[in-house]
């Protein structure tokens, strides 16, 4: 292939998968594994991962290694391939996937992949697990297979993970995680597991709450916050009128003892007690 045609089909190669691209990549576009070490020595590619390169005209990206260490599963076949083939050959799943999500406070090391066939790796920076996923279990993330938020939630507790590490992803997720979380499913996937955590047999629908039930206190907390916020600033609107209206007419209207009153009304005078100090709402007559 001539040198133009090579620059050119390396460049397509790059574009395509993170600015990067493997030695057995390189191989099938004509790139010789000399040109490859050339391009390292005159700066124009740095090495990443065992038999992948990076592109130095390409900026650095928080999820390089990542990319790599997935290009590097299967280094024959591009990304476009393997993404766009029926079936995925590996996906990104467990910690990997929730830090991936953007969820709670698990790190991406060692990268954590789940295969459909058995694959050796020499080396420490990935961990490997023999698992074939439903479709709907699984998404392109940050342009990579991966578990979804209900299927990675399983998994995790599949895997014996600490469970308040796995409540915690919740608590500050991004809303659009909030939103689109499919309670129904990832409760049917829970259900195999509910047993051994202390749940009835196929009770996923009770172990997802208990996964969720930081979030309930979270959201009950601001919804609390916002209607005692709220009131303090109706009760002070009422005060600031009943004030202005009785300098209006005349105080002397007034008696003292009424004048003290109005200065002092606060939001329990004026709507009773409306929230607990346990961040709770009040207990209504339908309540009780």
């Amino acid at each position: 292939m001539k040198s133009d045609k090579l620059e050119v089909s390396f460049k397509d190669l790059v574009a395509s998968q993170w600015g990067m691209i493997t030695t057995a990549q390189a191989g099938r576009a004509g790139i010789s594994r000399s040109t490859l070490s050339r391009m390292v020595g005159n700066g124009k590619l740095e090495r990443v991962f065992r038999g992948v390169y990076r592109s130095t005209n390409v900026p650095v990206d928080s999820k390089e290694g990542l990319y790599a260490a997935w290009l590097a599963l299967s280094p024959s076949r591009t990304g476009d391939e393997r993404i766009f083939s029926e079936s995925y050959d590996s996906v990104v799943s467990l910690e990997t996937a929730a830090w991936l999500h953007g969820l709670g406070d698990f790190v991406p090391e060692p990268y954590r992949f789940s295969i459909t066939d058995r694959k050796q790796v020499n080396s420490n920076e990935v961990r490997l697990k023999i698992k074939k996923y439903p479709k709907e279990s699984l998404t392109i993330c940050a342009g990579l297979p991966t578990t979804t938020v209900e299927q990675t939630v399983a998994d995790l507790v599949e895997d014996h993970t600490d469970f308040s590490l796995i409540q915690d992803m919740f608590l500050n997720a991004p809303m659009e995680v909030i939103q689109n979380l499919d309670f129904d499913y990832m409760a049917k996937l829970l259900s195999p597991l509910a047993k051994r955590n202390g749940f009835k047999t196929n009770d996923g629908q009770a172990l997802c709450l208990e996964i969720l039930h930081p979030l309930q206190d979270k959201w009950a907390k601001v919804i609390t916050d916002v209607v005692d916020r709220s009131q303090q600033r109706v009760a002070s609107l009422i005060q600031e009128e009943l004030l202005k209206n009785a300098s209006m007419i005349g105080e002397s209207l007034f008696s003292p003892h009424l004048l003290k009153n109005i200065s002092t009304l606060s939001t329990d005078k004026i709507f009773g007690k409306t929230s607990s100090k346990d961040g709770h709402l009040p207990e209504t007559n339908k309540d009780k």
